[in-house]
């Protein structure tokens, strides 16, 4: 009983001192994080009634909630990113149009920043904050596509020569990626789908050489279609990833 005690209480203190390390980093809003402190608070309660008897698995859900300063981070930063290559296509058309009304680089960025929800909005942030301390770059992400995007946005933030001929440029460029990404992506999707269909006929034929005749009395011959097919599997395979367009 005193164990369990002391491991209520100590799992109370993790999950305080994890929403305290989430929070320094702003991983959540303040709403979110009034939400997932109750929801947190009660879990534990619930988990330490229901593992009572179980000491070691209790001990673990603890270990994991201490540990997770370190998982989650990754995992919110990777959906910050992924969230913010969706909408840098339209962060684009957003400065062409703002800026040919004659508002600045900075400002018509600010503006997107207020317009979107906060897994964007953090990233972005952080760049023009960034550009305005003149702090490095490739700090803000480990990504490189995301880095990529930064530094032309950087250049077009330091650039006093048509600065919306280089958006557009950019435009250009991101749009032309995207569609042959999506035909790629098509492509493999036929490829792969094309596979599916010949293995359900090779399996067919194989229930019925087994119905009709018997897998033993033509075991050799099974065994060279079996290896055939397999080879001639993985190389459609490797054929059809071959179409991804590369980045």
């Amino acid at each position: 009983m005193l164990i369990w005690s002391l491991l209520s209480i100590f799992g109370l203190f993790v999950v305080h001192r994890t929403l305290g390390i989430c929070e320094e980093q702003q991983l959540f809003t303040q709403k979110q994080m009034i939400k997932l402190r109750l929801i947190s608070f009660l879990t534990v309660v619930v988990l330490n009634f229901l593992f009572k008897e179980i000491i070691f698995l209790l001990i673990g859900v603890s270990a994991a909630i201490f540990l997770s300063p370190w998982w989650v981070p990754h995992i919110i930063q990777k959906h910050r990113e992924s969230q913010l290559k969706n909408q840098f296509i339209p962060l684009l058309d957003h400065l062409i149009l703002s800026m040919k009304t004659g508002r600045g680089f900075r400002a018509s960025l600010a503006m997107f920043i207020e317009r979107n929800p906060p897994s964007v909005r953090f990233i972005l942030q952080e760049f023009l904050s960034a550009l305005q301390y003149q702090k490095e770059m490739n700090a803000i992400s480990s990504d490189s596509k995301i880095q990529f995007y930064f530094r032309e946005l950087h250049v077009v933030d330091q650039s006093g020569h048509k600065p919306v001929d280089r958006l557009r440029a950019l435009r250009r460029r991101l749009m032309m990626e995207k569609t042959f990404r999506q035909k790629s992506r098509q492509a493999l999707l036929q490829v792969r789908f094309q596979s599916w269909i010949i293995s359900g006929m090779y399996f067919l034929i194989l229930a019925y050489v087994q119905h009709d005749f018997g897998l033993r009395q033509h075991l050799q011959l099974v065994a060279v279609s079996g290896a055939l097919f397999a080879t001639g599997l993985i190389w459609v395979q490797r054929m059809g990833r071959s179409y991804q367009w590369k980045t």
